[in-house]
């Protein structure tokens, strides 16, 4: 397992700008997706000025990547903005998400950040999450307020629903 770490690293390390610069600057696509049935609520908990975004994305098989994407339901790109996109060293030290198991955890996402739900896993790596219209319409808007995703504010919350 050590050994299949440090290549993973290495990996990861060498990427290139160029190579992560078309992944993120795809404004849609046709998503191919593993669904899980929706028995949460699309928006959990949404301040009115919210110091981030946590997307719940328990129970489904989320790979992790430096770069993954927040589509909506019709493959339209919420996160990354291709216009706003970090150097590379702090892609390669942070990703533009943080990967969280416990929901009271998320410090990259502040202290009150909206919280809403995966609907599925989409993308050719299955990094990607996709969210439900309703959902996004809550992101845009609250991003308006809060400028959070420009600050790469966002958790995905992994592992298994409690």
């Amino acid at each position: 397992m050590e050994n299949r770490s440090c290549v993973l690293l290495a990996v990861a390390v060498s990427l290139s700008l160029g190579a992560v610069t078309p992944l993120l600057a795809a404004e849609s696509e046709t998503p191919v997706r593993e669904t899980v049935s929706n028995r949460r609520p699309a928006v959990v908990s949404a301040p009115e000025r919210p110091t981030g975004l946590v997307i719940d994305a328990r129970g489904f098989t989320l790979n992790r990547a430096m770069g993954p994407r927040i589509l909506d339901e019709d493959g339209n790109v919420l996160y990354p903005d291709r216009k706003n996109v970090p150097e590379m060293s702090v892609l390669q030290d942070k990703g533009m998400v943080a990967y969280v198991f416990d929901p009271k955890e998320t410090p990259r996402s502040g202290k009150d950040p909206l919280v809403v739900t995966a609907l599925s896993v989409t993308g050719p790596g299955r990094d990607d999450l996709v969210v439900s219209r309703e959902a996004a319409a809550v992101i845009r808007r609250a991003n308006e307020r809060s400028r959070f995703l420009d600050q790469w504010a966002v958790s995905f919350l992994i592992g298994v629903q409690k």
